[in-house]
């Protein structure tokens, strides 16, 4: 007698007979689904979507300017002014990225035009010639054609040069096709897909990286990375008190830290200046103030970034503009004031600015808001600060500013010693409507051939050897005809 099967064994045939059974299904549903017909809608769907995405991606990133150097490496202090859509930049590198070695920029530009400009073309040619045949085959079942059209379009594997040529000859000289959009597609189809690898090497390309020099009262060149945007003026900075932070210690450190007067002791200077760090990185992990003696990621004041930035500003700039959230700028309310749980008495802390950019975020410290100031008016209703022309730099030193408006400021873009690859935006820009355009004129020819093709069943798009014996019989008919 053969022993029960326990509940484990009778579970597991359970689960094996469930999952074999549903593969099977599964299986069946596949094998029933019509691939070739769902992997050319998706493909088309990709590529217009690929070339959809394109086009958006590179208007975001056209205007991207990070200092005093335009896209097209000339020198402006008005970035905010270039126009990326003017015709001297057509044949200009203008949307460039990376910093790299010329080797490396040179690979990048020769492995692009071969996998893109030659690999593209191979696609398009299928994608057109196979179109354009299976057009010819539908408009022959109505209307004959010249014997130097069918050669062209059948006897070959694609329309080259040459054969463009005799195509526009038998179109103009010859038979005529009955659709005269047909004729004027194929010629530019055929046009755009032999010139593309061309077109595809004149809108890339590589240049040197250029800097951005300025020049100062001595006549000297500065750096424009040694710049930091000034976000506030604090005119009566010495007003400010610091000892809450103390306490912040206090509540942090062990016992035996917990007496530090560093910030009790702190004053500012008039006037202070906060200054804007260049990228978010330089204030990573500093989310409150502390004494650098204990070691935490937070700053003392004379502790500065590798490119001179003082790293007390990296969250001092997020307290003032909560405090000028509050009590506004220029000191203008006659009332007591609260910075930092300290009362300040009558008049409200004289702060001002320049110009405040709304799309920079100080993010750390207290709630992430947008530096303030943007939008905000005087009892006139004007506003002060929101003019990007009036935005002002300063070195580390703050023995020297810049306004970026101002047209007297002389500077040079200077070649740097890497290079970037990239394209000429207006360029790109061209290129894809033309890619776009011929995606949508393919995709009606080819519409036009299956809708007309489904007419005639016994309509055969012929290969090249079909093609040949179909050409001899046709000429062997109309030269017997004739007698000759």
């Amino acid at each position: 007698m053969d022993p029960q099967p326990s509940r484990k064994e009778i579970l597991w045939r359970f689960i094996t007979n469930e999952w074999k059974t549903s593969f099977r299904e599964l299986w069946t549903d596949l094998r029933t689904v019509r691939w070739t017909r769902t992997l050319f809608w998706f493909g088309v769907t990709a590529w217009i979507a690929g070339i959809a995405v394109s086009i958006a991606l590179a208007c975001i990133h056209a205007n991207d300017v990070e200092d005093f150097c335009m896209p097209d490496g000339s020198f402006s202090t008005g970035p905010l002014g270039y126009n990326i859509w003017q015709a001297s930049g057509f044949f200009q590198i203008t949307l460039g990225f990376g910093h790299m070695s010329f080797a490396l920029a040179k690979f990048i530009d020769i492995a692009f035009d071969v996998v893109v400009g030659r690999g593209g073309q191979a696609v398009l040619t299928v994608i057109s010639y196979q179109t354009i045949k299976r057009y010819i085959t539908s408009a022959m079942e109505t209307s004959p054609i010249s014997y130097g059209t069918y050669k062209t379009l059948f006897l070959r594997d694609g329309i080259s040069s040459t054969g463009l040529i005799d195509l526009i000859q038998e179109f103009s000289t010859y038979r005529p096709l009955t659709s005269s959009w047909a004729m004027i597609w194929t010629i530019l189809s055929a046009i755009f897909v032999i010139l593309f690898p061309t077109l595809i090497s004149a809108l890339s390309g590589y240049s040197a990286n250029v800097h951005a020099y300025i020049l100062d009262g001595s006549g000297n060149l500065m750096d424009y990375q040694k710049l930091f945007m000034i976000d506030y003026v604090i005119h009566d900075a010495s007003r400010l008190n610091f000892t809450s932070f103390d306490a912040i210690v206090d509540l942090i450190f062990p016992p035996e830290t917990q007496n530090s007067t560093y910030w009790t002791r702190f004053r500012l200077n008039d006037t202070y200046t906060v200054k804007r760090p260049k990228n978010f990185e330089t204030c990573r992990g500093y989310d409150a103030f502390r004494h650098s003696y204990y070691n935490f990621l937070v700053p003392s004041y004379s502790a500065t970034s590798l490119d001179g930035y003082r790293l007390f500003d990296c969250v001092f700039r997020g307290y003032i503009s909560e405090y000028a959230v509050i009590n506004g700028f220029f000191g203008l309310k006659q009332t007591n004031s609260t910075f930092l749980n300290y009362t300040l008495p009558s008049p409200t802390i004289n702060i001002t600015a320049t110009y405040i950019d709304p799309s920079i975020s100080w993010a750390k410290g207290i709630s992430g808001h947008a530096i303030y100031g943007n939008n905000w008016t005087d009892t006139s209703g004007t506003r002060h600060f929101n003019d990007p022309s009036q935005a002002t730099y300063t070195t580390s030193s703050e023995n020297e500013t810049f306004v970026l408006g101002d047209p007297t400021i002389q500077g040079k873009c200077q070649p740097d010693v890497s290079y970037k690859w990239g394209f000429s935006f207006l360029f790109l820009f061209i290129f894809l409507i033309v890619l776009l355009v011929w995606t949508a004129g393919t995709y009606i020819m080819w519409l036009k051939a299956r809708l007309a093709l489904r007419h005639h069943d016994d309509a055969e798009i012929v290969g090249e050897y079909k093609a040949v014996i179909n050409l001899a019989s046709a000429m062997n008919n109309e030269f017997g005809k004739h007698g000759n």
